[in-house]
């Protein structure tokens, strides 16, 4: 599982962290790449990888390793998503 981007409150961090605390572990791992902003530690106490900021041409590899992704913001986002 992976989320991209820049990581606050209005993207969905909390929602990422408490999705975080409930997952399976063996099953499933969380992937992050982005700036974690305030959230660095939580990500590494609950178990999500931080991978740091990416670059552009990043992007079609960490994809090609992800199964599933997350956009959890809880505001009207100013973009399309693919």
């Amino acid at each position: 599982l992976v989320m991209l981007g820049s990581l606050n409150y209005s993207k969905g961090a909390d929602l990422l962290i408490r999705f975080a605390k409930d997952l399976d572990r063996n099953k499933f791992a969380i992937d992050f790449y982005g700036r974690s902003n305030d959230y660095k530690d939580l990500l590494v106490e609950n178990g999500i990888v931080d991978h740091g900021a990416y670059k552009q041409d990043d992007l079609k590899n960490i994809l090609k390793s992800s199964d599933l992704g997350f956009v959890l913001s809880v505001w009207e986002d100013n973009g399309p998503h693919f």
